[in-house]
């Protein structure tokens, strides 16, 4: 009597098993990845928002105040009051629940152009879900002289 077996043997089954758990394993480690990229988009996105929050508020200065209310005379850029997180004792804070901390540096151009020019830099640090520091920078020049004086 000759019988012809058909099915899988036992070490094909369990071949097929390990070629699938190796599989999800790459599909967990993938989707852990895309998560870590997705909160240090967010976080850089919020961080920009606040570092372009405070370059707009460095740009509303006047050369001459005498009529400007609320403006930052520009003789006055370099002062740490004007830093927007310099006036608050809590950190700045985005939807990602994340602490950002805001450095200004406000310093006078070299040269030629040294009491007409400021050069100021914005720097944003936070921690990620690691424990590491992240940050960004802005950097930009402002003249004394304004389209709008």
């Amino acid at each position: 009597m000759i019988s012809k077996n058909s099915g899988f043997s036992l070490l094909e089954v369990l071949i097929s098993f390990l070629l699938i758990g190796v599989a999800s394993l790459g599909l967990v480690k993938l989707q852990v990845y895309a998560e870590q990229k997705s909160d240090h988009a967010l976080q850089s996105v919020e961080a920009l928002h606040f570092a372009e929050r405070q370059m707009e508020y460095y740009r509303t200065r006047a050369f001459n105040v005498s009529g400007a209310v609320g403006l930052i005379p520009f003789e006055e850029l370099n002062q740490s009051s004007y830093c927007l997180n310099i006036a608050s004792s809590d950190p700045l804070s985005g939807l990602s629940g994340s602490a950002y901390s805001m450095t200004c540096e406000v310093t006078n151009a070299s040269g030629a152009l040294s009491g007409a020019l400021k050069n100021i830099i914005v720097t944003i640090a936070w921690q990620d879900r690691m424990n590491r520091t992240q940050s960004i920078y802005l950097e930009t020049m402002l003249s004394k002289y304004s389209e709008f004086d």
